[in-house]
């Protein structure tokens, strides 16, 4: 998007990559992929900085900024625009982005983790006269999400799911024995990094709400805290926030399992709900 003005307004202003890379606080890669439109999202705000650096006239600023927000609502998702919120689409344009995700749950298996069945199991709980076109549509875009653990570049996920997840039977014994199969296969991934927190570890920072911290290994401005709250979503972005939220999780991997000891106790787990499976009625 920015292509052009690269090449007249930095080249005609004698700014070098590094200096407009240092500009917006990014490196030099990030700022080509900016410049070259190869991000699912633009930040609006590294438009207008890039083109104040540049020295381009406000109508034109304003023009591309408009651009940019136009950009982030035309990624991947967008077919699946009539079952997203419209507060969850910048999430989804940030986690296709995102170089890692540090992800607490106390509720429910992470999204990037959910077989078929445990997700169709949540999509039809509080959901009156969603037809099943709808929840067929949702549960698609959920596991079409989960291409982002696999690939060239897939995201470092690193999740700390709370002991009550593995225990609550979404969608009975024998959906939640397949779930924490499919969790402990792809803890083999060197990408994936699951962790339980004990009920006996106590209280813990996180205890009102889950969340996701993205961070960008080339676009740290952008590293993002989502917090969502059933029926709307926050996003937190000061260094502040991110800061605390870094220290919040670390705290939690401290108190949780290691990845080993998380592994055995999910494998238990399994064979409970399999055990349980076998006592349904037929």
């Amino acid at each position: 998007m920015l292509r052009q003005l690269r090449e007249a307004a930095r080249g005609g202003a004698g700014i070098e990559p590094a200096e407009a890379a240092s500009h917006i606080k990014v490196t030099v890669g990030a700022l080509s992929k900016i410049e070259n439109g190869r991000l699912q999202r633009i930040n609006p705000l590294y438009v207008r900085n890039l083109c104040q650096l540049y020295g381009v006239g406000a109508q034109q600023i304003s023009e591309l900024e408009e651009t940019a927000v136009q950009a982030n609502r035309r990624g991947w998702w967008v077919v699946y625009s009539s079952v997203i919120p419209d507060w969850f689409r910048l999430f989804v344009g940030l986690e296709s982005d995102a170089s890692s995700s540090n992800w607490y749950e106390g509720e429910l298996i992470p999204g990037l983790l959910q077989t078929r069945a445990y997700s169709e199991a949540l999509m039809t709980v509080g959901r009156r006269g969603t037809n099943s076109v709808d929840v067929d549509r949702m549960v698609e875009f959920r596991l079409r999400r989960q291409s982002r653990l696999e690939g060239e570049r897939p995201i470092r996920l690193h999740t700390v799911i709370n002991e009550a997840t593995l225990l609550r039977q979404v969608g009975g014994p024998a959906v939640m024995a397949d779930q924490l199969r499919h969790v402990l296969a792809l803890m083999r991934k060197p990408n994936i990094t699951v962790q339980v927190l004990p009920f006996h570890s106590g209280a813990h920072g996180a205890m009102t709400a889950g969340f996701n911290l993205l961070r960008f290994d080339e676009l740290p401005g952008i590293d993002t805290v989502y917090i969502e709250t059933g029926r709307s979503s926050n996003y937190l972005a000061t260094m502040a926030d991110v800061t605390r939220y870094a220290d919040t999780f670390d705290q939690l991997c401290q108190s949780a399992l290691s990845p080993d000891e998380s592994a055995t106790m999910i494998a238990n787990v399994a064979e409970h709900h399999q055990g349980q499976a076998g006592k349904e009625p037929i």
